[in-house]
């Protein structure tokens, strides 16, 4: 049989640590609500960002057939998995 410990804490310090652990989850919750939203969906310009490359290069990746992408009005438009699967095959 495993052995309890038990410790008797003061009210006045339990109630600073339940103060702390609120604050902690409240900088928590913030911080969350901060976080960049990931798009679905990347302009060119997103990716430039993202790849850190300029845009001869993306047009390169795809006049090559290398990075799939959408097209329409003038603007391309690329999914995060067409990414992905683009980083997959230039890594090997």
């Amino acid at each position: 049989m495993e052995k309890k410990e038990y410790y008797l804490i003061e009210k006045n310090a339990w109630d600073n640590m339940i103060g702390l652990v609120e604050d902690l989850k409240k900088e928590v919750d913030r911080l969350k609500s901060e976080r960049p939203v990931v798009k679905k969906i990347l302009t060119n310009k997103d990716l430039q960002q993202l790849l850190c490359v300029n845009g001869k290069l993306i047009r390169k990746y795809r006049e090559e057939g290398l990075l799939r992408y959408s097209h329409e009005r003038g603007k391309y438009w690329y999914t995060i998995d067409d990414v992905k699967n683009f980083l997959k095959k230039a890594r090997k």
